[in-house]
C-alpha cells in the first residue's frame, strides 16, 4: 500500500511543475505585453506617464565650459558627458566626485539628433521616432565632441585625413589613390590594388572605405569623411571637423551613406546647434 501511494505522488508532482511553468510563461508574456503594448514610449519614459517623463528633463541642464566657451546644454543633448579629470569609462574615481560648476571643463560629450530639423530626444514622441527609425531611411545622426584634455588642437581633420591618404603602410587596405571625379564638392580617394586572399579588388572588401575630403584655401583638410563601401542601406559614414575659432573642440558625426550628399548642411547645422548652447547666445 505504501508503495502504491508513493507511486501515485509522482505524477502529481509532475503536474504541479507543469502548472508552475505555465504560470511563469503567462507572467513573462504579460510583462512582454506591458513593455510593448502599454505605451510605445515605455523605454524612453521609464514606464512613466508622458507628463512625468517630460518633467524629468526640466532641471538637468549641464552648465559648464566647452572649448573655452560657457555653455548651457539641455539634458537631451547631454547624454554622455565627461569632464577634465574624470577617470574615463570603466575607470575608478580616486577621491570624492568634484562639484560641477559653470567653470568645469567638458572633455567629451555626445548626443543623437534628427536631421534636418535638428530635434533632440526632448519628448516621448521624439524618443518614439528615434526608436522607430529604419536603416535605409534613418535621419538620426550621432554627434560627438572632444574638448578640454581630449582636444589635440586645431587641424584634427588634416591630421586624420593626411595620415590616411598619405599612409606609408604596405598593408593593402591602407593604399589609397585620388579619383579624377569629385563628388558632392569633395575630393574622393579609393583603395587600390587587390585583396591577396580573395583575389578581388581591395575596394570590394567588406571593410573597405572610401575617403572624401574638403580642403580650405591653404590646401589643408578642413573636413574629412570616411564611408563604408558596403552596398547596404545602413553603410555608415564618419565626418570629422573642428569648431575653431569659435570653440576649441573637434566634432565627429556619424550617419548613413545616403546622407553624404548633404555633408555640408549637416556640418553647418551641427555647428549652429552646438554654438547655440553658448550662454552668451542664449542671453
Amino acid at each position: 500500500m505504501d508503495v502504491v501511494s508513493k507511486k501515485s505522488k509522482v505524477p502529481r508532482k509532475g503536474r504541479w511543475i507543469i502548472v508552475l511553468l505555465v504560470l511563469m510563461i503567462l507572467c513573462m508574456g504579460y510583462m512582454a505585453w506591458r513593455l510593448v503594448g502599454v505605451g510605445s514610449n515605455a523605454f524612453a519614459t521609464g514606464f512613466q506617464s508622458p507628463d512625468m517623463a517630460a518633467a524629468q528633463y526640466t532641471d538637468r541642464t549641464v552648465r559648464a565650459n566647452l572649448g573655452g566657451v560657457p555653455v548651457a546644454i539641455p539634458p537631451y543633448f547631454a547624454e554622455y558627458v565627461e569632464y577634465d579629470g574624470d577617470p574615463g569609462w570603466g575607470g575608478k574615481r580616486q577621491g570624492p566626485k568634484p562639484v560641477r560648476t559653470p567653470e568645469s571643463k567638458i572633455r567629451s560629450f555626445g548626443f543623437d539628433i534628427r536631421y534636418p530639423d535638428m530635434a533632440g530626444k526632448s519628448t516621448p514622441e521624439l524618443w518614439d521616432d528615434y526608436r522607430k527609425r529604419r536603416l535605409a531611411t534613418d535621419q538620426w545622426i550621432d554627434v560627438g565632441f572632444h574638448s578640454g584634455e581630449r582636444y589635440n588642437g586645431a587641424g584634427s581633420a588634416e591630421r586624420i585625413g593626411g595620415g590616411t591618404i598619405n599612409s606609408k603602410s604596405d598593408f593593402w587596405l591602407d593604399q589609397y589613390e585620388k579619383l579624377n571625379q569629385d563628388e558632392h564638392g569633395l575630393e574622393v580617394y579609393a583603395l587600390i590594388g587587390m585583396d591577396p586572399r580573395e583575389g578581388k579588388p581591395a575596394r570590394e572588401h567588406q571593410n573597405a572605405k572610401d575617403i572624401f575630403i574638403k580642403r580650405g584655401w591653404s590646401g589643408k583638410i578642413t573636413t574629412y569623411i570616411s564611408c563604408s563601401n558596403r552596398e547596404i542601406p545602413s553603410a555608415p559614414c564618419q565626418q570629422f571637423f573642428d569648431l575653431e575659432p569659435e570653440m576649441h573642440a573637434s566634432v565627429t558625426v556619424m550617419y548613413r551613406r545616403g546622407l553624404l550628399s548633404e555633408w555640408q548642411q549637416i556640418q553647418e547645422k551641427v555647428k549652429k546647434t552646438v554654438l547655440g548652447f553658448s550662454v552668451a547666445k542664449q542671453n
